[in-house]
């Protein structure tokens, strides 16, 4: 819970895709399990979120150097 009130929003970024990352794994997993169709979509669509955020922010960091 630091790092999300850290200065660097960096920092603070990365830290929030990551739960956000975690959380949509963990929602998918136990859709999963419970064999729960609408669990596993909306898990899938968040960490699939995660993932293209995170790309964007790759390549824009790319760009920059």
């Amino acid at each position: 819970m630091r790092r999300l009130r850290e200065k660097e929003t960096e920092r603070r970024t990365e830290t929030r895709l990551r739960l956000l990352d975690a959380a949509g794994s963990v929602t998918f997993l136990a859709g999963f399990a419970l064999d729960h169709p609408a669990l596993v979509l909306s898990g899938l669509v968040c960490v699939g979120a995660v993932y293209a955020a995170k790309g964007v922010l790759w390549y824009r960091a790319r760009e920059r150097t």
